[in-house]
């Protein structure tokens, strides 16, 4: 080992992109386990499939902000629609 340098050096941000990126992937990974047992109680309790709930109402949910920001400005600043 004569000759070799084994000691590492990083740098704050470094380190800080090493704790924070297990931190989002566990945060990402806990949020959808969150949803995901959230959904098949209230498939359950609607009587609907948990496909339907994932699939159709999920997304119209989640694209809501992109539909009715399509909608608003162009109307806000005159655009004909």
């Amino acid at each position: 080992m004569d000759g070799f340098n084994l000691a590492v050096r990083f740098s704050p941000i470094s380190c800080s992109r090493l704790v924070a990126g297990p931190s989002f992937i566990a945060a990402f990974q806990l949020e959808s386990d969150l949803v995901a047992n959230s959904l098949q109680a209230t498939a359950t309790q609607l009587g609907v499939t948990s496909l339907f709930l994932g699939v159709i109402l999920l997304a119209l949910i989640g694209n809501a902000s992109d539909i009715i920001s399509a909608v608003y400005s162009p109307a806000r600043i005159g655009w004909d629609l």
